[in-house]
Parts: structure tokens; sequence; C-alpha cells
């Protein structure tokens, strides 16, 4: 079965949903998603906004390999999001890294 490209899919991690979109043959995923269930935050917006006003204070070049792309929301409507690529995301055990070599 061929995946829509223009289409938001789900990915499962920890019994909690991500958003993700294929584009170029590639996966892109929601950073906010990533970062609601790693911070078990109650609001993964604010808590990723205050993070990358941070990093971006630090020199931090995580938010330079974030993507924004359109997304489906709980509400229906496409919203631009901050989203990373899935071979800079590495799990392993339960643990989320992101390689941006």
């Amino acid at each position: 079965m061929k995946k829509e490209k223009n289409k938001t899919h789900i990915a499962i991690f920890n019994g909690k949903s991500i958003r993700r979109k294929l584009v170029s043959d590639k996966w892109f995923f929601s950073v906010v998603d990533i970062v609601g269930i790693l911070a078990d935050s109650e609001d993964p917006r604010n808590y990723w906004k205050v993070l990358k006003h941070r990093l971006n204070k630090e020199g931090s070049e995580l938010v330079t390999f974030c993507n924004r792309l359109k997304l489906k929301s709980g509400d229906g409507k496409e919203y631009e999001i901050n989203t990373i690529s899935g071979t800079a995301l590495k799990v392993q055990g339960g643990n989320v890294t992101v390689d941006l070599s």
C-alpha cells in the first residue's frame, strides 16, 4: 500500500500518538508530540516553546534541524509546526536521542 505524502499519519510510542508526515521518502515527526511524551507535559506546546527559547539562547543547533510542516491537529485543521526527521531520531530501550550529524 502506497503512503499518501501529504497526509498526516500517526505513530505510536509508549502508547501515545505522534503525528508524522512522509516528505521526499523521509518521515518527519512532530516535535511537540515527542516533547509532550518525553516530558510528560500537560501543555507540550508551551513546554516546547520555552525549551526552544532556552536551546537557542545556549547556542544549541537542535532547533536548526527542525522543519516546519503542516500537520493535522485534533480539531481536524492543519497547522504548521516544528518537525524533525526520523533519521535524526534514535530510539533504543525507551530512550530517545537526536543525531545532528
